[in-house]
């Protein structure tokens, strides 16, 4: 069986290797970028992953921005984003526009949280 793949869009070192260690824990294979411009460079490498957590407040580039790119691109239609946020405005204005799937993690995101929420995908 080949392993589900996760993009972690986190700038905080820290809470990105929080969510990689929780993650391979549940046999993800895991990439962590620490802004959006790498994340979209990643993206557009052809990768499809059945997940992505996503911060928004990233350097470069929004993680709205990021978001919103995934979302317009019939290939990630299978792939489930987590947003992890910090600011609660942001969230509640994103929850209208969600797809589905996704969901919306007001941090701090524990790591309980995450792997509840990855183990169903």
């Amino acid at each position: 069986m080949t392993k589900r793949h996760a993009l972690i869009v986190e700038d905080n070192k820290e809470i990105g290797q929080i969510y990689t260690m929780t993650l391979d824990m549940i046999d993800y294979d895991t990439k962590h970028v620490i802004d959006g411009k790498i994340a979209l460079e990643y993206l557009n490498t052809g990768v499809t992953p059945d997940l992505i957590v996503l911060d928004m407040n990233l350097p470069q580039v929004s993680g709205h921005y990021v978001y919103k790119t995934v979302r317009a691109d019939r290939r990630f239609d299978g792939t489930v984003v987590i947003i992890a946020t910090a600011n609660t405005v942001i969230a509640r204005a994103l929850a209208n526009d969600l797809a589905p799937t996704d969901q919306i993690l007001v941090k701090p995101v524990s790591a309980r949280q995450l792997r509840d929420i990855a183990a169903e995908i």
